[in-house]
């Protein structure tokens, strides 16, 4: 599969699509083909604190993400700290669920008794504090 890139939209294209593209009135009239080491370095998840842009030679590259304002990180560490904790409900609720019906094992015993430690961890996170800069680990049993 031949790949291009447009500078223009900061976007990959299918060549091969290009009459479909230019069919729906979205192909970018600077794509330029691009090698498919470029293609799966940046066309999928940026690594963490990047974001792809487009380089002064017209190829994509990755660069720093902005540093955010105070109450931005808040907002987003509140909303890793939400995430994180309904993984650990979700955990201790199953877990919970066979501890109920006394079918628990010693090694689910002791998941289950890690999991909620965890949720305690990341409970007494405070983001409103600064920036988090480590979360708790999860259990890795």
């Amino acid at each position: 599969m031949d790949i291009g890139f447009s500078a223009k939209e900061n976007a990959f294209f299918i060549l091969d699509l290009q009459q479909r593209y230019e069919a729906n009135g979205s192909w970018a009239k600077d794509v330029t083909p691009v090698t498919n080491d470029i293609w799966e370095t940046y066309s999928g998840c940026p690594p963490a604190g990047k974001k792809r842009t487009v380089g002064n030679n017209g190829m994509p590259v990755w660069e720093d993400l902005p540093m955010m304002c105070a109450a931005e990180q808040c907002t987003y560490d509140l909303s890793e700290k939400e995430k994180r904790l309904r993984n650990a409900e979700q955990e201790i609720f199953r877990l919970s669920i066979i501890k109920d019906l006394g079918k628990l094992n010693s090694a689910e015993e002791i998941r289950l008794r890690l999991w909620k430690e965890h949720f305690e961890k990341i409970y007494r996170t405070d983001p409103s504090l600064g920036k988090v800069e480590s979360w708790p680990s999860a259990p890795e049993i």
